[in-house]
């Protein structure tokens, strides 16, 4: 599973991470998180990421996002990052 998190706000969250779980009931988090950062300053996706999806696309593992940014908060847009 794949979730977005932050240790001060709640709704605009700066990381992504993953867990898994072998019964959907006891998760345990991946060792190496976050996998994802939202953008550097001034950058579309600076303020805030969300909706983190994980495909697979020839061998390559692509993570589909939506971001905004401080400069205009009120408008998001949609991110493709390669995670490999």
């Amino acid at each position: 599973m794949i979730y977005a998190g932050d240790d001060v706000a709640k709704d605009d969250p700066k990381h992504f991470g993953l867990a898994y779980s072998k019964d959907l009931i006891n998760w345990k988090k991946y060792e190496h998180n976050p996998v994802f950062s939202r953008g550097p300053q001034t950058s579309w996706d600076d303020w805030a990421i969300w909706f983190g999806t994980l495909f697979r696309q020839k061998g390559s593992l692509y993570l589909l996002y939506e971001g905004s940014s401080y400069s205009n908060p009120k408008k998001s847009q949609i991110g493709l990052a390669l995670l490999d």
